[in-house]
């Protein structure tokens, strides 16, 4: 490998998780050099013994005492960087592309929203109706939610990106595995403060069901939706400020991005 390819490689490499990886490469070397200090003294040892004519049976203690530093140290040193390494790894898979597979999420909403499907239907009816009346006619005097299940296909999501908005209105700025590692500066004192998730979503049910009963001057009126789809880009915006109690958030804001 040349001394440009080396360069080009170094340069990809974000600068906090390089100075990380300095200092993990530090410690490292300084652990390995006291386990080498502490075999020395057994070697010491070892030598000490036999010019002074001790019994070898001393020696068996002693190369048990190597034995367990070189196996407990060298093993917590590898399995330490290996476990490091792995995390890094994961976050670059996670953060690369298009963004993170939510599968197991999926699988946990499906399965919960079976098993509350029958106590669900109120809560979800609290938040519906206030949204269907806001945006009534006037010629509609009532309306009711009579029923509402997604059935046993659930809104799948996947492709999630997260990002972070600095400033008021500023622009997103989208989170790496190096985003881990430096906090943006003056973050510990910065009065408000955004987070966003960005996921695709889409569901294709042939059993959703929804059922509204409408009050009318001339009488009630009932609508039925079936066969749903849904298909789209979501966006969540947390909105964080220290004015407010524990845990400081204010508001979430969600949308539509794309079709």
């Amino acid at each position: 490998m040349t001394m440009n390819e080396q360069n080009n490689i170094f340069s990809e490499i974000p600068l906090p998780e390089l100075q990380e990886s300095r200092l993990r490469k530090m410690k490292r070397e300084n652990q390995q050099v006291l386990l080498y200090l502490a075999i020395c003294l057994c070697l010491v040892a070892a030598w000490f013994l036999g010019s002074y004519a001790f019994s070898y049976i001393y020696l068996i203690p002693l190369a048990a005492v190597i034995f367990q530093l070189w196996r407990k140290k060298m093993f917590s040193i590898t399995e330490d960087f290996l476990k490091h390494e792995k995390l890094i790894l994961y976050r670059r898979r996670a953060f690369g592309g298009r963004g993170e597979s939510l599968e197991w999420l999926n699988f946990l909403f499906n399965r919960w929203w079976a098993f509350t499907s029958n106590s669900s239907f109120s809560h979800t009816k609290k938040i519906i109706e206030p949204l269907i009346v806001h945006s009534l006619p006037s010629f509609i005097e009532s309306i009711d939610l009579s029923a509402f299940s997604f059935g046993k296909t659930t809104p799948s999501i996947k492709n999630m990106s997260a990002f972070e908005i600095l400033e008021e209105g500023g622009e997103p700025v989208p989170v790496s595995h190096s985003s881990f590692i430096s906090l943006p500066p003056g973050l510990d004192h910065q009065q408000k403060y955004q987070l966003a998730i960005s996921a695709d979503i889409e569901m294709t049910s042939d059993d959703f069901v929804m059922s509204l009963l409408a009050k009318t001057r001339r009488g009630r009126v009932s609508a039925h939706v079936e066969n749903v789809h849904i298909s789209g880009r979501i966006q969540v915006i947390l909105h964080l400020d220290r004015g407010v109690p524990f845990p400081h958030i204010t508001r979430a804001a969600f949308c539509f991005t794309q079709k």
